[in-house]
């Protein structure tokens, strides 16, 4: 089996860490859209229904925080 790349989300300052049943963020509160999860439409770019919020890269010390925190 093999197991691709994360989802570019999870290094979005966007992405909701504290839901654990759902990939949501800002942008796509009810559910990111499989297109982006699976890395076919990137998110770095408008999107429709995004609320005009794009992917917005963690700073070091954010993914460092989160990574502690075990988000």
């Amino acid at each position: 089996m093999t197991i691709g790349q994360a989802p570019i989300c999870m290094g979005c300052k966007n992405y909701n860490r504290l839901d654990a049943d759902k990939l949501s963020c800002t942008a796509f509160p009810q559910g990111i859209p499989d297109k982006i999860i699976m890395g076919e439409v990137s998110h770095r770019e408008h999107v429709e229904g995004d609320k005009g919020i794009k992917f917005e890269p963690l700073s070091q010390e954010e993914a460092e925080a989160f990574k502690r925190a075990g988000l």
